[in-house]
């Protein structure tokens, strides 16, 4: 893939960046290039193992910023683009997948406004033939708690079948539908982690009995804040009737174990991944695109509770469900 870009008619244009983008939902970015200028135009050429499907320029112009993705198809890609006075003009089919970005982005606040997502995924299935429409529909995938597997898959097929064929379109699908798979009445799988002791074990090796598991981390605020909450509920039983299984979605153990020690749970099941979260082949598994995440599972795996599913942000639900299977 080689990157064309050159500036015309200003001198102003700083900070240029390059992000490379590979069709993983919640681990999208294969590579960030700072770009330096000279004579107001670069080259970029690179050569991409997996199959990538969208780049993103960011610039600063004065103090202004913007940004703009470019589609990418498989093979080689030439891309020109040119700054004529602080505009941007675009290669062929460009201009339609800009403008229609534009009209996202000025629907804003998504994450405190289901509204405003519903009409930016409403928006979307409007446009079934724009690239930038699908873009859309990966962005707002990550908002599960908003958005149920089956009504993103619906919104998916409404898309052109090229969008629905294309890297991005097949990941996101696949995405989707792993998310299906830790919704209650699935049977949580076997997964490997690794203990406090420094050994790794099968999370499925553990007695059979009811487990609370959380995925969160130690650089995570909200985990952090509602764990006095999941604190409170696990003991309210025994152990031997329910425990807690915590999986930390970080590498940093010694972050991790002062973690367990400040908030008192000790008495907890420990494991912790041993990668960054955005690189974690368990959080694609699982499809976890946010954290805190609690699921409830039974003596045979079975899965009973999703935080997500279930829209459980405070744990109430869990709660109230434990009291009616324990008899409180």
């Amino acid at each position: 893939m080689t990157l064309q870009v050159f500036f015309k008619g200003f001198t102003t244009v700083s900070a240029v960046q390059l992000r490379i983008h590979e069709p993983t939902i919640y681990a999208p970015v294969v590579d960030t290039i700072p770009i330096n200028l000279s004579n107001n135009q670069f080259t970029y050429t690179t050569s991409i193992q997996n199959k990538t499907v969208h780049a993103q320029l960011t610039w600063n112009y004065g103090s202004k910023k913007g940004y703009r993705y470019f589609l990418l198809q498989e093979g080689d890609n030439v891309v020109s683009l040119g700054f004529v006075n602080g505009k941007i003009q675009f290669r062929k089919n460009q201009s339609a997948i800009d403008s229609l970005q534009k009209k996202f982005d000025k629907l804003q606040g998504i994450s405190l406004q289901p509204t405003i997502l519903n009409q930016r995924l409403k928006l979307a299935t409007a446009n079934p033939t724009n690239f930038a429409s699908l873009l859309e529909l990966a962005h707002s995938s990550r908002y599960v708690h908003m958005i149920s597997a089956d009504s993103m898959i619906m919104m998916l097929s409404k898309l052109d079948n090229s969008l629905q064929q294309s890297p991005l379109g097949v990941e996101l699908k696949a995405a989707v539908e792993r998310r299906k798979l830790t919704y209650r009445k699935s049977i949580f799988p076997s997964v490997m982690f690794e203990n406090e002791a420094g050994n790794i074990v099968d999370i499925r090796s553990y007695p059979n009995q009811h487990y609370l598991i959380a995925f969160g981390a130690t650089w995570c605020g909200p985990c952090k804040a509602l764990l006095p909450k999941a604190k409170a509920i696990a003991s309210e039983y025994p152990a031997q009737q329910l425990n807690v299984i915590y999986i930390n979605l970080d590498d940093d153990k010694v972050k991790w174990k002062q973690m367990i020690n400040d908030f008192g749970i000790s008495n907890w099941i420990h494991l912790t991944d041993t990668v960054k979260m955005n690189k974690s082949p368990i959080t694609k598994q699982f499809s976890i695109a946010a954290i805190p995440q609690y699921m409830l599972v039974d003596a045979s795996w079975n899965i009973l509770y999703n935080s997500m599913q279930d829209q459980d942000g405070d744990l109430d639900k869990v709660s109230g469900l434990l009291k009616k299977i324990f008899g409180r």
